[in-house]
Order: C-alpha cells, then structure tokens, then sequence
C-alpha cells in the first residue's frame, strides 16, 4: 500500500506486545475487533460520501431552478418590451376612423337611441358607402385612408390595455374621430357630425327623418374624410356635378398623388360625356404628374380607341402592357391590377389581329370575380370569333353574354354582335340590328351622336353596300370622320364593292398612313387589289399584314388565293395549311384549300376539304362556288 492510501485509513490501536506474544487466540480475537471497527468506519464514510453526494445534486438543482425562473422574468420583460414596441409602431400606423359616442337628447336615449347606437348607424352607412365605390385608386395611396378600419369607441373606466393602446394610437397615429351630437328642434332633429378640423355642416329635419339625416351626416363625413373616393361615388350615382365640383378642389388642394387622381377622374367623367379629344388632354396633364401611372395609359388606349385613332391606342396598349410586366403599380387597386393587364393584352391583341389570343386571354378574364370584366370579355369575343370567320363560336358567345347592368351596355353588347355579323359578312343580320342602335344612340346625347359617326355609320355602309345599295353606303361612309383610320378603311371598302378601284386605293392609302400598324387595314387592302386582279400587287400587301401579325388567318388564306391566281397552287397549300392554325373553322379556307387540292391532283384530299367546308358557314356566293367544285 502506498503511503498515500494508508493516510485514508482509520487509526487502530496497535498491538500491545505482550498480548501477542502470550497468548494468541487473544491476539486473533483483538484483531477480529480491529477489521469490524475499521470495516464500521468504511460503512459510514460511504454514507457520508452517498449523503454528500445527494446534497450536491439538490443544490445543483436549486441553482438550474433559479437560473431558469431569472430566465422567464428576462423573457417576460422582452416580451413585454417587445409588445409595447409592436404596440408602438401600430399606434404610429394607425389610419383607422373612430366614431365616438354622440351626445343625443334624453328622450332618444330613452326611446333606445343612445349615443353609441347612433355612432354604430354612422358606421353602417360609412362602411355602405366604401362599399359601393369601386375604384382602381389604391386606399393605400390617401393620405388620410382608412380603408376597412372603421370602429366604434365604447367609454370605459379604470386603467386597461385596451386603453392603454387607444392612447397611443391618439397620440401617435393619424386616426380620424368622429364626434357629434343630435338635438331638438321645433321641426324635429338636427344632427352634426364633426371630423376634426374639417367643416360640419348641420342636417335638420322631421321627426321621422331621422334615418335620412343620419345618412346625410354619415356622406358629410366621406366627403370631408375621403374626397376622392366620394366624387368616384357622387359620379357613379349619377352626380357628376359634384363629384367634378370635388376633383377641381384637390386640384388646388390636395398633393401631386392627388392632383393626378383628379386630372384622372375628370378625364373619364369628360370621356362619359363623349368629349375625348377633352379626355385625352386632361389624362395627360396626370401623366405629367405621375409618368408610371398605369390606369392613364389605360384611359388614354381607351379614349384614342373610342376615336378609332388606332396607332395611338395601340402605343398606350402597349405602354401599358410593359408597365405592368415591369412590377406592382403602388398607384393601382391590387384587385385590378390582377386583372387590367390580361383586358390590355386582349385589346391589343384585338388590334394587331391575334384573335385566337383575344379567346385565351378572356377566359383568363372569365374566371376574375368583376363582372364588368366579363362583359367586356364577351364582346371583345364575339368580334374574334367573328373575326376568324366562325359562326358557331358568334352564336355561343352571344349566348353566354350576362345581362347588361344599363341601357349603354345593353347598346355595346348589340353593337358587338353587329360587328361579329360584319365579320362574317352577314349584312341582312347587320341592318336587323341597325335601327334598335340608331335609336338607342340617339337617345344617348353626345356620346351617342360621336358613337352613331365612329362606329354605326360605318357597319351600316359596309351592310348596305354588301346588299347593293350603295347611294344609301356612300351617304352613311361620307359622313365618318376623316381622322378615323376605320373609317377610311370603310370607305374604301365600300369604293371596292363598286370597283370604283382608283377612289378605293386612294381611301386605303389614307388609311394606312393613319395607323401603319394596324394589319386589318394592310390586308383589306390587299383583298381590293385581289379583287382588281392585281395578285402582285395584293401579295406585297398580305405580306406587309401577315409580318405585323403571324396568327392572322385572313392575309395568308387571300395570299393563297393571289397564288392560285398565279396558277401557283402548289405555294397556296402551305398557306391554307398555315392559316388553318388559327381560324380551323373558316368554310372559305377550307374551300380555298381543296380548290387548291384539287388543281394539283390531289382529288380525294380536295374532297376532305370539301366536306368541311359544307359544314361550316359560307356566303351565298362561297356556296355556289363549292357545289360548282365539288361537280
């Protein structure tokens, strides 16, 4: 053992050497008493060591116990910093509109009409009033918005949260409170509806005119509160007055986010009327303010549109278009931003001639919640599906068209079915439509007069030279505006019915300078020289149309025909093949083709085309020349 363990043991008694020398069995028996005691003494070292042990275990406890509550209390009082921090910054966001008790006469209250039910009756008219104002403006772009955060406040006593935190929000926010009062008067009542700094006009009326002057109490709380949203309301209820008397005072008052909103609102108030050309100015004096302004450039394709300036409708189309594609527009409803996008893309695809685009892009449409996009959608449908020479697709969508919310849509749905019907070259069914729209938009004031020049006048030339009556076409195209690039397309079309061919080409030049863009017009005139027979001069002009616009069927089915003309068949099957792609349902293609077919003696393919083609609309004249083929 070394010297170390020995220091641990317990001392023994040593042993007396005459006991051990004596007797043995002595000796044995002192050392029997020596093991016991020592091994006695090792037991309680181990329990010792076992009871010391526990109490460091305890203690080590006692100190994580301790350590973890210190913990919690630190937690709590992040928690309730951070609590108060995230109190803080909500109270210094907060734009919501409160609506306090109002002081009401003692008999109301008795009567059940306490202070706080007339401030809930406030709120209830507040928020019908959002309601029924749709714009595209933002609520996030007012200066004093407050969107859907209106409340009432209930007085209560003591010290609480709650009011803990509509201090802060008093102190540090941009709340809007509404206090008020209604008392007696000989007549009955009068109310005021107080909002801070603003003017609180006083509404007086009759005992039982209570509800209505709450009602009026609750729109001079709107109008002071939220002036622009309240003009897009006044306007939408028929008050242009007002709402305009509103926008020419945020011109002089409100910010430059403000003033653009006015110009805007003013411009399509100007545009309803029927004054685009006033529309158009005053939509970019807001695109001076606000360059990135998405709904202006819509405003603009739109007015330039109306005036069938096609070029110019096209460029706002397309600035729109790449406007959107480039982000989130802050100055633009979300909701409509979700959707305005896919209806640009579909009137711009309506113009360049991409109508199996225009068909894709309204069913997107279709699925949005806002009805109005839907009628929209329809119509632009009904003019591709007519457009691409396909009966079937006018009559399903002239089915599925909803029901027109007023006597304006119910008149645009009409005139979309007239345009289909043009399309098609149905121009019986046109003039069945003519006089419902001629009366109508004579019923309609200025905006019906401009509509009656720009869009009516012309179908109806179109109708009653396809008829042969052209003393009454040429009456109707002479009276369509000269800056109107369709209506010198009309002109000239209604020249080419006549084969008065020099006055057509004359017409369709004019028009192609005015919207060189535009395929429609570079391919009808294409058609005029086809049908002078002059198939080089024709396909220069498919050519030019087909370029601006690939997926546009009717270039590529009359460059077949010029080719066949050049007894050149063999190149025309590639484009009736091409132009199938797209207007699968064309009977004139389909004709076309096995015509075509059949020159180049492929007589049982020829027949396939034939068959389609019976099955599919024709003209009376696409009829005859099809039973004569097919002999």
């Amino acid at each position: 053992m070394s010297d170390g363990e020995e220091a641990h043991l317990p001392p023994s008694q040593p042993l007396p050497p005459a006991v051990g020398a004596a007797d043995p069995a002595k000796a044995n028996a002192w050392l029997d008493e020596q093991t016991t005691l020592i091994r006695m003494q090792i037991e309680d070292m181990k329990r010792d060591e076992a009871i010391r042990s526990r109490s460091l275990r305890v203690r080590h406890a006692a100190d994580i116990i301790k350590l973890a509550l210190e913990l919690a209390a630190a937690a709590v009082v992040v928690v309730a910093a951070i609590a108060f921090a995230v109190m803080l910054w909500s109270a210094t966001r907060a734009n919501g509109l409160v609506i306090e008790a109002f002081s009401v006469p003692p008999d109301l209250e008795q009567r059940g009409l306490t202070g706080e039910v007339i401030a809930a009756k406030i709120l209830d008219r507040l928020a019908t009033l959002q309601a029924e104002t749709v714009s595209n403006r933002p609520p996030s772009s007012y200066a004093n918005n407050w969107d859907n955060d209106i409340k009432l406040q209930i007085p209560q006593t003591g010290v609480s949260f709650g009011e803990v935190n509509r201090f802060l929000r008093s102190w540090l926010g941009h709340e809007t409170h509404i206090t008020g009062e209604i008392y007696r008067t000989p007549d009955g009542f009068s109310i005021t509806a107080r909002t801070g700094t603003h003017n609180s006009p006083t509404f007086s009326g009759k005992e039982g005119e209570l509800d209505a002057l709450i009602g009026k109490a609750a729109e001079s709380v709107y109008g002071a509160t939220q002036p622009y949203r309240y003009a897009v309301y006044l306007s939408g209820h028929g008050e242009v007055e007002k709402a305009a008397q509103i926008h020419h005072q945020l011109l002089v008052t409100g910010s430059t986010l403000d003033r653009a909103w006015a110009f805007t609102g003013l411009a399509q108030q100007t545009g309803a009327a029927g004054d685009f050309i006033k529309g158009i100015a005053l939509q970019k004096k807001a695109l001076a303010l606000k360059p990135d302004m998405l709904l202006a450039y819509e405003n603009l394709a739109a007015f330039y549109g109306s005036l069938a300036w096609d070029e110019q409708s096209l460029a706002m189309l397309n600035k729109a278009i790449a406007l959107a594609a480039s982000g989130r527009d802050t100055m633009m409803n979300a909701d409509f931003f979700a959707v305005n996008p896919l209806q640009d893309r579909s009137n711009r695809d309506l113009l360049i001639s991409d109508y199996q685009s225009v068909l894709a892009l309204d069913r997107q449409l279709l699925a949005a919640p806002d009805r109005q996009t839907w009628h929209v959608a329809y119509q632009n449908d009904l003019d591709a599906c007519g457009s691409l020479h396909d009966s079937a697709c006018v009559a399903d969508r002239w089915a599925a068209m909803p029901p027109a919310a007023d006597e304006l849509d119910r008149l645009g749905n009409r005139s979309a079915l007239q345009v289909a019907y043009a399309d098609l070259g149905m121009w019986d069914k046109v003039l069945e439509i003519e006089p419902e729209i001629t009366k109508g938009l004579s019923g309609a004031g200025e905006l019906g007069r401009f509509f009656m020049r720009h869009l009516e006048n012309p179908l109806a030339a179109l109708a009653h030279a396809g008829t042969g009556d052209f003393v009454t076409a040429n009456r109707l195209a002479a009276d369509t505006p000269l800056d109107c690039a369709k209506c010198l397309m009309v002109r000239g079309r209604v020249a080419a019915m006549a084969h008065d061919w020099d006055i057509a080409d004359a017409w369709y030049r004019r028009a192609v300078a005015a919207a060189p863009s535009i395929p429609l017009i570079h391919s009808d005139w294409g058609q005029m020289l086809l049908a002078r027979d002059d198939t080089e001069g024709a396909i220069a002009k498919f050519r030019i149309a087909n370029s601006k616009s690939p997926r546009y069927a009717d270039p590529l089915v009359y460059w077949g025909e010029a080719l066949m003309r050049q007894d050149r068949s063999d190149l025309a099957l590639a484009k009736f093949a091409e132009a199938a792609r797209t207007a699968p349902n064309w009977g004139r293609l389909h004709l076309k083709w096995g015509r075509a077919l059949h020159y180049t003696g492929r007589n049982e393919e020829a027949q396939k085309q034939f068959a389609i083609a019976t099955g599919l609309y024709l003209t009376a004249a696409e009829k005859a020349e099809l039973a004569a083929a097919r002999r």
